[in-house]
């Protein structure tokens, strides 16, 4: 059945209905002002880990192959480049994205499908002014640009279901490509969107080339990362990084299981194993699972590209991504052989990480460090190494409460999307597509990150910043429309069609008799 057409939005278009918000938008804008203006104040200068001193390192580097993928470095060069050499100019933009994709996506749910009048102004508040997100405006990482990117495209994809216009269409499938070069978590996104072309009323025609376009550009930029690497290193891989994070994944619990080396595949993968039975217990490491196998230098991991770089007269790089195919190889025939294992020490450990997230480096401002790296300091023309805030408690003490507040959050968006089942099944042949849309794209989205979250990397507090924005504004639209308005929504009668009138034909006239 065909979404029936809103009336406002026939009538008045977004632009208008944005004219009629200019309460929310004249406190988004003045709140928004003094916000960045206490969070510069408290924090001059930007939060930094090791993550950011890679990024602004790559931004000299003229490859498209790095240890992670390089559209943040990217970014950051064009600023750079093209806006300012401040770092200060990074956080402003940061902010600004973080502060119009916001809105945007506020004022789409409320113009498409309406939010509820008493949830309106909570909603409203709680994700532009949220202080996590505000603050990991501050931090040099692809965290806040990725969460821009993300609630963009999922709210285009809400208005491919509610009113399927090309210009949504496009915009979809470029915050898509977008989203994918400055985070892999991406690679599901495609998924998300063939589900909202299908839910939609569009035309066939429509749908076909929306599905064609998004599979298509996901599967073009894969296979040119795959080139790139394979030019760079000689090695085919897409993600150099997947191998190595699979395999850090295993040897959380490798000591707890019993790996027989006749069943792996190959003979490099026996010999990862001997490097992981001599130097597992060299690496010092916390009771939760975390990616120390990864980054330590006297991990097993790390110990075995040394071992092949030496072996193969190769330079560490290339090696460190064949290696990633050796142990993609190597984690996936232990996960094969000991799947219960992989479930109770990794899976279940990380979805309770998924629900009550540990805060990790936003714990403190610059990781306690206060020294900054020289290219970063030269890059950035900073007066001097050494950073420092005015509060450096301040930090901690917000981060401290969010693991609860993620936890709450998450139970609430689970336990809506079963709630809104239960009044949703009972009139769902009679409710209109763009409802059933908006709940099908939303519950996959969310159960699709939640999976590919568990399973590809150890979930930390910064993974979850675009649940703290679409967590927020999708179970209130869901809850707008109750088990009543579902009902009414169901029996009301479909719009009847006028028929254009049809020209009368003009009767046969027929002789009169003669009389006789």
């Amino acid at each position: 059945m065909a979404a029936p057409i809103n009336i406002d939005s026939a009538k008045y278009g977004f632009i208008n209905h944005l004219k009629g918000q200019k309460k929310m938008l004249l406190v988004a804008g003045g709140a928004s002002v003094i916000c960045f203006a206490l969070l510069k104040f408290c924090f001059p200068l930007p939060d930094f880990f090791v993550d950011s001193l890679n990024y602004i390192i790559w931004t000299r580097s003229r490859t498209v192959v790095e240890y992670r993928p390089i559209g943040y470095s990217l970014f950051l060069k064009f600023l750079h480049n093209n806006i300012s050499e401040s770092i200060t100019a990074v956080v402003v933009v940061h902010y600004l994205l973080f502060l119009l994709s916001s809105l945007f996506c506020f004022f789409s749910f409320d113009y498409l499908y309406g939010i509820p009048q008493k949830l309106r102004w909570p909603a409203f508040l709680l994700i532009v002014f949220n202080p996590i997100l505000i603050i990991q405006t501050n931090l040099i990482s692809s965290d806040s640009l990725f969460c821009s990117l993300t609630v963009c495209w999922l709210t285009a994809c809400l208005w491919i279901i509610k009113q399927h216009r090309w210009w949504a269409l496009v915009v979809q499938i470029v915050f898509l490509y977008c989203s994918f070069q400055i985070r892999y978590t991406a690679l599901f996104f495609p998924l998300v969107a063939v589900i909202a072309f299908v839910a939609s009323g569009a035309r066939i025609g429509y749908k076909i080339l929306g599905i064609v376009f998004t599979v298509l550009v996901i599967y073009v930029a894969i296979n040119k990362q795959a080139d790139a690497v394979e030019k760079v290193t000689g090695t085919r891989v897409f993600s150099g990084f997947s191998g190595w994070q699979l395999a850090n994944n295993v040897l959380y619990y490798y000591k707890k299981i019993k790996v027989d080396t006749t069943t792996l595949p190959n003979t490099e993968t026996v010999v990862v194993d001997r490097f992981v039975r001599h130097y597992i217990d060299s690496v010092q490491k916390n009771d939760s699972i975390g990616s120390v196998y990864i980054w330590d230098k006297v991990s097993p991991l790390k110990m075995y590209v040394y071992y092949r770089s030496s072996r193969d007269h190769m330079k560490y790089f290339p090696e460190w991504v064949a290696a990633s195919v050796t142990y993609s190889d190597y984690a996936s025939s232990i996960i094969k052989s000991n799947p219960m294992a992989f479930l109770n020490y990794f899976i279940l450990p990380n979805t309770k990480n998924f629900f009550y997230p540990e805060p990790e480096m936003l714990y403190n401002y610059n990781c306690s460090n206060t020294v900054l790296d020289s290219f970063a300091q030269n890059w950035y023309h900073f007066d001097s190494k050494t950073l420092c805030c005015r509060y450096p408690v301040l930090q901690k003490n917000v981060v401290t409460a969010y693991p609860f507040f993620s936890l709450l959050l998450n139970v609430f968006n689970i336990g809506v999307i079963l709630i809104f089942l239960v009044w949703l099944a009972p009139v769902w042949r009679r409710t209109p597509d763009y409802i059933k849309g908006l709940y099908i794209t939303w519950s996959v989205f969310y159960f699709a990150y939640f999976g590919f979250s568990v399973f590809a990397t150890v979930v930390t507090l910064r993974y979850m910043d675009p649940i703290y924005i679409m967590g927020f504004i999708v179970p209130a639209v869901l809850l707008g429309y109750n088990r009543a308005k579902l009902k009414a929504l169901a029996v009301m009668p479909l719009p009847v069609v006028a028929m254009p009138p049809q020209p009368l034909k003009a009767k046969k006239s027929v002789p009169a008799k003669r009389k006789k």
